[in-house]
């Protein structure tokens, strides 16, 4: 028993125990310190690498909109150098796929460097197409080692925006990639039903169907309203409100004074002057041989527009300087062959111009004197006025002084059109008009009636209410996904109406 005390005493070794312990304990830490930290710094460089995905995606989206901004069409007219092929599927489509051209991964392609940065490619196809048959197949250098790729759908009726979907990554990395979304909606004066610079007056027997605005005031007569009014003044007057519409004002009439405040669809008052440069861009366009664009100059008093089923234009010359007094439609000679509608969407006459028939494509006309609407107008595709069809076809029609009804429509008349009168209005000459003036040697049909589809932007109100004895204004639902090529914007000329961020895969 003292041999076993004696050996339970002895401390003889105890402190190379402790040793031994005390260093395998700072090896196992030194283990586990370095590892954190090799782990975090791996974390800390994918998170940069994720971010930087993340804004390389941003970038592709802002410089598609700044696109957007510069050519409001421009979805419709080119495929971008970082966008995905497109291929065409629409009604009666080519199955044609078009590439983009100076894609990347090469670093020397920088897309956003105006000096480097490649040309998009021309797409004179339909106004839907398959996008990303081959996957994300085209890319753009940043400069900065990312790259971003874009895929892109256009609005259609159930999505009024342009849906672009950006994707950023590090140059051929697949691993941190990011993906986002965004539907962005271009702001237009044919986001209305009508918009006057002066007051807008509504006579009894009139309906309209979408959102009205004045830079001024709106009077109603008895007549029915299915779309918000919106006046700077008052809305004023007997209407039936329909589908829960109302007027809204800065007066107090309606008890809602705050205009620019939602619900209203604007910001600030609208600027007419701004509209100018519309024309201006279609006389260029229209100059424009690559675009086969249409110029008509002042060869002819005015000139005769016969739009055709099969995507062409009859262009016609016409003597007479105003064959709106006439009450027969006027003898005018064909020039050259039929021509198919522009691809650039741009036809500028500078003389007064006559508009008629069925329009395949998307086109505006232009002209500093008068739009003369000359006989029924239709899309292709509409099985007559009260069956339209959507999201193929659009035509704009522009003009410094009116749009008028001729003295020879004298029977029922259905058209279908967004328009600009920039300094007049819109109305049957037989109302007469603040600038040339004028008369009919009839008053009208008894009992006849006048249908319009579309949006109507105006210097002040007009009237066909001594021409047609009923008249109905309707909105076309179309204007919000498929505006007419050149047409004027709002501010802001675009909004982001949705943003997401997308799963990579």
């Amino acid at each position: 028993m003292r041999w076993l005390e004696d050996r339970l005493r002895n401390e003889e070794g105890v402190a190379m125990v402790l040793v031994v312990f005390g260093v395998s304990l700072l090896a196992t830490l030194s283990v586990v310190l370095i590892d954190t930290v090799t782990s975090e710094s791996g974390r800390s460089a994918k998170a940069v690498t994720r971010q930087s995905s993340f804004e390389a995606a941003e970038a592709g989206l802002d410089e598609y909109v700044s696109k957007l901004a510069d050519d409001r069409a421009y979805y419709l007219h080119w495929v971008d150098p970082a966008e995905s092929s497109r291929r065409d599927d629409g009604s009666g489509g080519t199955s044609t796929l078009v590439s983009p051209s100076g894609s990347s991964p090469a670093p020397s392609t920088w897309c956003r460097d105006p000096k480097v940065k490649p040309a998009p490619t021309a797409w004179s196809y339909g106004a839907t197409w398959l996008n990303s048959p081959n996957g994300k197949d085209h890319w753009c250098s940043l400069g900065n080692g990312y790259e971003y790729n874009l895929q892109v759908k256009p609005p259609s009726a159930s999505q009024s925006g342009v849906t672009i979907v950006s994707t950023g990554r590090k140059i051929s990395n697949t691993a941190d990639t990011r993906v986002i979304e965004a539907v962005v909606k271009q702001s237009t004066i044919t986001d209305f039903q009508e918009i006057a610079n002066g007051s807008i007056g509504w006579a009894a027997g009139a309906t309209s169907y979408g959102l009205i605005y004045s830079n001024a005031n709106i009077s109603w007569s008895g007549g029915t309203a299915y779309g918000n009014n919106y006046a700077v003044g008052s809305v004023t007057g007997s209407v039936t409100w329909m589908n829960g519409a109302t007027g809204f004002d800065g007066s107090g009439s309606t008890g809602y004074t705050n205009l620019f405040a939602p619900p209203s669809p604007l910001t600030q008052a609208i600027d007419f002057n701004t509209f100018l440069t519309s024309f201006s861009d279609i006389s260029s366009a229209a100059g424009d041989a690559t675009g086969g664009g249409i110029y008509l100059d002042s060869s002819y008093g005015s000139w005769r527009l016969t739009f055709n089923a099969n995507g062409t234009v009859t262009v016609e010359g016409c003597a007479s300087a105003n064959p709106q007094t006439s009450s027969t439609s006027p003898t005018c000679t064909a020039v050259g062959s039929p021509r198919p509608v522009p691809t650039n969407g741009a036809i500028y006459s500078e003389v007064s111009v006559i508009v008629q028939g069925t329009v395949k494509g998307r086109v505006t006309v232009a002209t500093p004197n008068r739009v003369i609407i000359g006989g029924n107008l239709l899309y292709q595709g509409d099985v007559g006025f009260d069956s339209p069809s959507y999201g193929q076809n659009v035509l704009g029609l522009e003009a410094m002084n009116e749009v008028v009804v001729p003295c020879w429509i004298t029977g029922d008349l259905d058209w279908r059109a967004a328009l600009l009168s920039e300094n007049q209005t819109w109305g049957a000459w037989g109302n007469g008009f603040a600038a040339g003036g004028g008369s009919c040697s009839t008053s009208g049909v008894t009992g006849n009636r006048m249908r319009h589809r579309g949006s109507a932007t105006l210097d002040h109100g007009g009237s066909f209410s001594s021409w047609f004895d009923n008249r109905d204004y309707l909105y076309d639902d179309s204007l919000q996904y498929l505006a007419p090529p050149w047409f004027p914007t709002l501010d802001p000329s675009y909004k982001i109406m949705a943003f997401r961020e997308l799963p990579a895969a």
